[in-house]
């Protein structure tokens, strides 16, 4: 079951990645949220000019969104509930 993406994505400090949600789409009305993350790492190896401060953290996943949410709603489609996405996985 694939994921819909909405919302603001957000820099966490505390891991150090991306935060973003999803929701199933064939279960659109349960309200359940997908917690999603993207490490810093793999927002490097994906977006090869990107730094490490959160604003451009932010904006490499804004430029690469289709393939980072092409990843989490696969990593959801093979059970994991809470995606998150590192650098192996780029």
């Amino acid at each position: 079951m694939p994921l819909e993406f909405s919302g603001h994505p957000v820099f966490d400090q505390v891991t150090e990645s991306v935060r973003f949600s999803g929701f199933p789409v064939s279960k659109p009305w349960q309200t359940r949220v997908v917690i999603c993350l993207i490490t810093r790492g793999a927002l490097q190896e994906l977006a090869q000019e990107t730094g490490s401060e959160p604003e451009e953290m932010l904006a490499a996943f804004e430029r690469n969104t289709k393939t980072i949410y092409e990843i989490a709603s696969s990593e959801f489609d093979s059970g994991n509930w809470r995606p998150t996405i590192t650098e192996e996985m780029i």
